[in-house]
């Protein structure tokens, strides 16, 4: 690696620090505390949005993204969403909800969050296990079904029939959205780093 590209990536790393920090403290910590007041879980959150800067300031100056950034970046988002599902502020008691008319008591916020919070999975599954929805679909309905035995389980939430289902949503969405083709040429081109 010649010295020019050293200082460059320095310069993206740090730049992606101060950028996270920055972010992190004067937008998303307010927007965090509605999901969580853990201390840890405002540092998986500046990881995340540090990795995710350097990612998108790699693609900028460099012009090309690495796949093991990518993979990177999908444990640190992993991380944060584990953070999510079992240190967040709870909104009801700890019990099994199979109850599908509740759909009415959620608030608009916690479908959108729900929607949201699995929609990269999807569309990194499918970058990553390419030409088997159904795999990746099996994979997530086990790892969903598992967080939410887990959140009754270690009375961190509450097992609900909703929230798989909205999840899903949400990932399902993901794959739709990778499976566009500009999106799919674009990251099917990304670059492995070399050896």
């Amino acid at each position: 690696m010649k010295l020019k590209e050293i200082l460059k990536n320095a310069f993206i790393v740090i730049c992606s620090l101060v950028l996270s920090m920055f972010l992190c403290y004067y937008v998303l910590d307010d927007i965090w505390l509605h999901f969580s007041i853990e201390a840890f879980s405002f540092i998986f959150l500046r990881v995340f949005v540090a990795i995710l800067l350097f990612s998108l300031l790699h693609l900028i100056f460099n012009g090309k993204l690495y796949y093991y950034m990518l993979d990177i970046l999908f444990t640190s988002y992993i991380v944060l969403v584990i953070s999510l599902s079992f240190f967040r502020i709870s909104r009801s008691e700890h019990y099994i909800n199979f109850n599908l008319n509740e759909i009415i008591n959620y608030s608009l916020s916690q479908i959108i969050e729900n929607f949201i919070l699995y929609l990269p999975a999807g569309f990194y599954l499918s970058f990553r296990i390419k030409n088997k929805p159904k795999i990746t679909i099996f994979i997530f309905l086990v790892w969903i079904i598992v967080v939410e035995l887990l959140q009754f389980l270690t009375k961190r939430g509450v097992f609900d029939i909703l929230d798989i289902i909205i999840n899903l949503l949400g990932y399902l969405t993901g794959i739709l959205i990778f499976n566009i083709p500009q999106i799919k040429n674009f990251f099917n081109n990304k670059k492995r780093p070399a050896n």
